[in-house]
């Protein structure tokens, strides 16, 4: 694929990001929002169902539309062999850094980064298996998409640098909720950490860890 084509491609497939969120709220949502709150027991089979889902749906966009309509392979958006011990380590840094960004932007607007803090430290089984699976979904599509493709494409174009700070943009724009400055920022900054981990050409198995346990950690907050 030609490089202009190529980054317009995933310029263009990024835009998907939010049929994701959507359609799960569509499918489940009634089942884990009670009088707007997110229900303490989930029941198993909305956990089940929201697995396979997720997997489902990273299939679909990610082996039918990435790969198939960008004509790549898994090794060109990073899915190659790592390092299980680095993968880890560098998962639970990432974590930790990506939770430390939402937080620090909470407390830049004057927020209660602790009580956001006790809050993530709180949930229940069900909400946090729900969050595991939901992030494990979201960290294989998003990072696919983000840093495995539009940021290697982009580092080609303008440079590695550029390319983490146009990714992390793209990134928190397509993110809900959308518009709100906070919240933009904080993406930024996850984007960021995200990036850095994939980094110009590494595996990209690192990146989706550690989004997979901010997700897990962070929930909904």
């Amino acid at each position: 694929m030609p490089q202009r084509r190529g980054l317009v491609f995933a310029f263009s497939i990024c835009i998907l990001q939010p049929a994701v969120p959507a359609a799960t709220l569509a499918l489940f949502g009634r089942h884990i929002w009670i009088d707007h709150e997110l229900a303490r027991d989930i029941p198993a089979w909305v956990l089940v169902g929201i697995t396979l889902s997720g997997a489902a749906a990273a299939a679909l966009l990610v082996g039918g539309i990435l790969l198939r309509g960008g004509r790549l392979t898994l090794a060109d958006i990073g899915w190659r062999r790592e390092s299980p011990v680095r993968a880890l380590l560098l998962g639970v840094l990432g974590a930790a850094a990506s939770t430390a960004a939402l937080l620090g932007t909470v407390a830049l607007f004057g927020g209660d980064a602790s009580a956001g803090l006790q809050q993530m430290l709180g949930y229940s089984a069900s909400q946090r298996v729900l969050f595991a699976s939901v992030g494990l979904a979201f960290g294989v599509i998003e990072e696919s998409f983000f840093r495995g493709n539009l940021q290697a494409r982009l580092a080609e174009r303008i440079g590695l640098p550029a390319a983490y700070v146009v990714t992390a943009a793209f990134y928190a724009l397509w993110h809900f909720p959308l518009f709100r400055v906070d919240s933009m920022i904080a993406r930024v900054g996850q984007g960021l950490v995200y990036g850095a981990l994939r980094g110009r050409d590494r595996p990209l198995a690192t990146a989706v860890l550690a989004h997979a346990l901010c997700w897990a950690f962070v929930g909904l907050y």
